[in-house]
C-alpha cells in the first residue's frame, strides 16, 4: 500500500511540473450544474455569450415560456492566505471566546479585471466544528457570519454592503483587492474548500421555475484553513498526509512553476519525501534529522520568494507538530 501511494505521489509530480502550468495561483472555479438545473426545471440553457441561464417553464396555461437567469458567479478570484501562531492571550474579544492554542489566519482577495461583477462575499467551510472560528473579523464595511452545524455546512462568510445613498458599495471591484479577513481558530493548517460570489442583477423568479440555488451562484477554490489534529496520532501517516499537502500546494500553483528553479524544488521535494520514507519505515531518529533539514530548507525557499506563505504555513507547522509526537 505505502509502495502504491509513493508511485501515485511521484506520478502525480512528474504531471503537475511537466506541463509547466503552476508558476501562478489558480483561480477559483466558476460552479454551475446546468444538469441540475435541467432536472429540477422543464429544461435549461446555458448562454455562454453572457454566462448566463435561459430556464423553460410552463405558465398557467400550459404553454412553454422561458425566464433569464442570472448566477453571480461571474468573478475571477485568487485568495491568498498567511498564518501567525498564537500565544493564547492574543486571541477573543468581546463576545467570541478564547483559545489556548491555535494560528490565526489572514486572508488576501483579490478580483481579476476580467471579473464581470463585482464581488460581495466570500465563505470559508469548516471540515469539523472541532475547529470552530473565535474573533472572527471582516475588513471595514463588512461584516461576518456564522453557522456551525455537524449535520450541515459548517462555515464562515463575510459579505460587504451594497451601495446605500450617499455612500459607496464596499464590494471589490474588478481589478481590486481587499484584505483583513481574519479568523482564529484551534487546529493546525490545512486546506480547505472556499468560495465567492459576484453581485448579480437581481433575478425575479416565479412559482413554476426552482431556483439554481448555491452551486450557480458562486465559484469554487482551495484557501489554507484550521483543521482538526488526528483524533489518533501515527507518525508514518502523518509525514504521508504532509506530504500530499505539498502536492496540493503545488497544483494550485503555491510554489514557483519556473523551470530554471525547477533543481531546486525537485531537490527540495526529494528530501521532503526521503524523510517520509524514513517515518514510514520506523527509523525515527533518521526521519527527525530529515524533517529538521526539509524546515530550515523550506525558510530558504520562502527567503527566495519559491514558495508562497500557504507552502511555509502549511509544512512548517504540521512537521514540527509532527517532530513534538516522534
Amino acid at each position: 500500500m505505502k509502495r502504491q501511494w509513493k508511485r501515485i505521489a511521484a506520478i502525480c509530480f512528474c504531471l503537475c511540473f511537466a506541463s509547466g502550468a503552476f508558476a501562478k495561483r489558480v483561480p477559483f472555479k466558476r460552479m454551475l450544474d446546468i444538469e441540475k438545473v435541467r432536472k429540477y426545471n422543464l429544461d435549461a440553457e446555458f448562454i455562454k455569450e453572457t454566462g448566463d441561464l435561459k430556464i423553460y417553464y410552463r405558465d398557467e396555461n400550459d404553454q412553454v415560456k422561458f425566464l433569464i437567469y442570472h448566477p453571480s458567479n461571474k468573478v475571477d478570484v485568487v485568495v491568498s492566505t498567511t498564518v501567525e501562531k498564537l500565544d493564547g492571550s492574543d486571541s477573543g474579544s468581546g463576545s467570541q471566546s478564547k483559545i489556548q492554542r491555535g494560528y490565526r489566519y489572514r486572508y488576501k482577495v483579490a478580483s481579476a479585471k476580467t471579473s464581470q461583477q463585482s464581488m460581495r462575499t466570500m465563505v470559508l467551510e469548516m471540515t469539523t466544528p472541532k475547529t470552530a472560528p473565535m474573533n472572527i473579523k471582516p475588513p471595514k464595511g463588512w461584516y461576518f457570519r456564522r453557522t456551525l452545524n455537524s449535520k450541515v455546512r459548517n462555515w464562515v462568510r463575510w459579505s460587504g454592503l451594497p451601495r446605500a445613498p450617499h455612500e459607496k458599495s464596499t464590494y471589490i471591484a474588478p481589478g481590486a483587492e481587499l484584505q483583513n479577513f481574519t479568523l482564529d481558530a484551534p487546529g493546525l493548517p490545512g486546506i480547505l474548500a472556499a468560495y465567492s460570489g459576484g453581485s448579480a442583477k437581481r433575478n425575479i423568479l416565479n412559482e413554476a421555475v426552482e431556483s439554481p440555488g448555491f452551486h450557480a451562484n458562486y465559484v469554487k477554490g482551495s484557501v489554507v484553513g484550521p483543521v482538526p489534529e488526528p483524533a489518533v496520532f501515527d507518525a508514518a501517516l502523518f509525514a504521508q498526509y504532509i506530504g500530499g499537502l505539498y502536492d496540493q500546494g503545488v497544483k494550485l500553483g503555491w510554489v514557483d512553476g519556473d523551470k530554471k528553479t525547477f533543481p531546486v524544488r525537485d531537490r527540495f521535494r526529494k528530501r521532503l519525501f526521503s524523510a517520509i520514507e524514513a517515518a514510514e519505515a520506523g527509523k525515527t531518529a533518521v526521519a527527525k534529522r530529515a524533517f529538521q533539514s526539509v524546515l530550515a530548507e523550506t525558510q530558504s525557499l520562502v527567503k527566495r520568494k519559491l514558495v508562497e506563505p500557504e507552502i511555509d504555513a502549511l509544512l512548517t507547522v504540521n512537521i514540527q507538530y509532527l517532530l513534538e509526537r516522534m
